[in-house]
């Protein structure tokens, strides 16, 4: 099991002109190996956002990098056009890899108010219409 830490470490010993040639404008550690609850199991989860469209190729390329620093267990995703939710989740608690502080900052900030104004008030429905789901199945029984 990695902590944070040493997957940063890790990270560091491999070629970041190779990163920019991917068009890998950021790329942020999250999941439960940025929080620090990772199992010996975990995988380690990597957040990108690319410059480039988020072709099968570029996807294939990026997954070839990281996979070279973290082996076969990293879990690579995209940025580009995911949804409210993954993004929120993603900069709450993941910490910078690749890029610049001010662009991660940025994108951290748009990522809360896209599920502020996105997710939440969503929020109260889906909870309501769980709760309606679980007394019908009680009901049922």
């Amino acid at each position: 099991m990695m902590v944070a830490k040493e997957c940063y470490n890790l990270f560091m010993n491999f070629d970041l002109q190779q990163a920019r040639k991917l068009g890998i404008k950021l790329a942020v550690l999250f999941g439960s190996q940025a929080e620090g609850t990772a199992r010996s199991d975990s995988d380690t989860d990597v957040a990108v956002l690319t410059d480039k469209q988020a072709t099968y190729t570029n996807f294939t390329n990026i997954y070839e990098y990281f996979s070279n620093i973290y082996g076969s267990t990293v879990d690579v995703r995209f940025l580009n056009d995911s949804d409210p939710l993954f993004r929120y989740q993603v900069f709450k608690n993941g910490q910078l890899l690749i890029g610049n502080n001010n662009d991660f900052i940025k994108e951290k900030i748009l990522a809360h108010k896209m599920y502020i104004d996105d997710v939440l008030p969503y929020q109260d429905l889906f909870m309501k219409k769980i709760k309606n789901n679980q007394k019908q199945l009680e009901n049922d029984r």
